[in-house]
């Protein structure tokens, strides 16, 4: 079983998840959500990237057998085929209101211009772009993966469309999405997104089900072919 290579070149990164009243959720993760996923070098990680699909259950309203995320941690690795429990903890007490509210901007850009920051990547590719924007966020306090503490070692197609991402983000006044993360011990941290109840709200509002947008990611999916690998 293929264990996906996560480990920092640095140390881990610590996060102070409040997980005491945290929802829990069953994750399985089948494999890469394209067929293949493209190789990145930074100065923080140096192996593959990009989404994962598989099912998220047991979860409530986030729960979807169409489940597609994201890397959250460069230290920790996942394994596909296996079954993991996580807790849902709110993206404000995972990552801060300040990162939360950028990665909720990220995942928007990235849903509203699925060709705008592709630069003639494929489908994995795109995904490889968004990932790094994804750890630039997390890791980073700048909006580009070519400089900073978390940087790329050469200016690639994956590295221009991430600093798309991160621009195009910036210049938004709002997100459609609520973020949160999917939170385990001793294993890969995942991104998980739920479209905002259309009702308004403070943002404690309940995800429709099957909103567990990673499902977004289709990044225009429906046109690029999102295919998931069964393990």
């Amino acid at each position: 079983m293929f264990q996906a290579a996560l480990r920092a070149t640095l140390g881990a990164v610590a996060f102070a998840a409040a997980c005491g009243s945290a929802q829990a959720a069953t994750v399985t993760l089948d494999g890469f959500a394209y067929d293949r996923s493209p190789t990145v070098h930074t100065s923080m990680y140096d192996g593959r990237a990009g989404a994962f699909a598989g099912t998220l259950s047991n979860a409530g309203a986030f729960s979807t057998d169409d489940f597609v995320t994201y890397c959250i941690q460069l230290s920790e690795a996942v394994s596909f085929g296996k079954t993991y429990q996580y807790d849902i903890v709110s993206g404000t007490s995972y990552f801060g209101a300040a990162k939360a509210d950028l990665l909720g901007r990220v995942m928007t850009y990235a849903k509203l211009n699925p060709d705008g920051y592709s630069g003639g990547l494929n489908g994995w590719g795109m995904v490889g772009a968004l990932q790094l924007a994804i750890w630039n966020v997390v890791y980073d306090t700048d909006l580009s993966v070519t400089k900073g503490a978390f940087a790329t070692d050469n200016n690639n197609a994956y590295a221009r469309g991430a600093n798309i991402i991160l621009t195009g983000a910036s210049k938004l006044t709002d997100s459609i999405y609520d973020v949160y993360a999917l939170s385990a011990r001793g294993v890969q941290d995942l991104l998980l997104v739920s479209l905002k109840d259309s009702g308004g709200g403070s943002g404690s509002n309940v995800p429709e089900p099957g909103t567990a947008a990673l499902a977004l990611l289709a990044l225009g999916a429906a046109g690029a072919g999102l295919r998931r690998r069964k393990a």
